[in-house]
């Protein structure tokens, strides 16, 4: 099938709109109420996705209740069509930000190519608008993080270690295993603050400005989940939880439909000429979005262990740069 323009094969960051981040970082933000309104309404249609994506797993039960030999009786009257051939479906994935970039091939060829050229030029025009990706993280960028967050980040981290080690573990203060799991975990604790980019696993980033861009977002996310109490950062900390909820709604999606799949065809080939046909399965069920936020987690120590958000002088009314 001919092929035209890729979606976001021209733009530089994952989801297909780094430089939309950066052109857009430079407008000035919206007034506080119209932000914190825009947020509540974003929440309510994430918690909808959420709870869609979680009913629709239900669609697989449904089909194992056929046994795999009445299934194959008329599996090949399928041919050639497949779920991949959605294009509501690379839309949905397209205006997330899966980035186009790391998108597995089906059988050495785009998977956009597989759609009619009506619909590849749906996409591309799609491509050429901001992902949610991008937006989110262009409002990460704008959080105004104290210049201290980091360092006070990290003396948190070491009391928080030792704690575990010699109040809860009752290790010795001697004890030269503690001490190693002490020091490890706070030279860990530098590197993933100073340079997230390397533990972030799947992130394809192209530049130092993207990789600049992506530190901002994790400090930004990290800095606003740990305060998610206060009124200030409440709003935004919801979204951010509701991000990870959707986006983990999508995975165990797909992973329920790489099981299903396998358990009634094995790994076979796919009706729509994947030659892997599960294989394929395997490989975008390892698609991730919002890397920043999956990273927070592994940051993530007790909020307790940090100081009240009033010691960094921040003034409620002013949030984003």
């Amino acid at each position: 099938m001919e092929m035209i323009s890729s979606p976001s094969t021209n733009t530089s960051v994952e989801g297909g709109d780094a430089q939309a981040v950066v052109v857009e970082s430079k407008k000035p933000m919206p007034d506080k109420v119209t932000i914190i309104n825009l947020i509540t309404q974003c929440v309510t249609y994430l918690r909808r996705s959420e709870t869609i994506l979680t009913h629709a797993q239900g669609a697989f039960a449904i089909m194992e209740t056929m046994h795999p030999a009445d299934f194959i009786e008329f599996r090949d009257y399928l041919v050639p069509a497949s779920g991949f051939q959605s294009v509501a479906f690379r839309s949905m994935e397209q205006l997330l930000g899966v980035p186009y970039k790391t998108r597995a091939l089906v059988n050495g060829m785009d998977v956009f190519s597989y759609l009619h050229l009506e619909e590849q030029k749906q996409l591309a025009d799609e491509g050429k608008l901001p992902s949610l990706h991008a937006v989110i993280t262009r409002l990460l960028c704008r959080v105004k993080v104290p210049e201290t967050f980091v360092q006070v980040y990290l003396d948190a981290n070491r009391v928080v270690l030792e704690q575990q080690q010699y109040d809860i573990a009752r290790a010795p203060r001697n004890d030269p295993k503690a001490k190693s799991l002490i020091e490890n975990g706070v030279e860990r604790m530098q590197q993933m603050l100073s340079d997230p980019v390397p533990w972030s696993d799947g992130l394809v980033l192209e530049s130092d400005d993207e990789a600049q861009e992506y530190k901002k977002a994790v400090l930004a996310a990290l800095f606003v989940i740990s305060y998610r109490h206060e009124n200030i950062f409440a709003p935004l900390a919801t979204l951010l939880d509701a991000l990870i909820a959707t986006e983990e709604g999508l995975l165990l999606w797909r992973g329920r439909h790489l099981h299903m799949a396998e358990r009634m065809i094995g790994r076979r080939s796919g009706t729509g000429g994947t030659s892997s046909g599960v294989g394929y399965l395997d490989v975008t069920r390892r698609y991730r979005i919002f890397h920043a936020l999956w990273l927070v987690r592994k940051l993530f120590i007790r909020a307790s262990a940090l100081p009240a958000m009033q010691t960094y002088g921040i003034d409620e009314g002013h949030l984003f740069e």
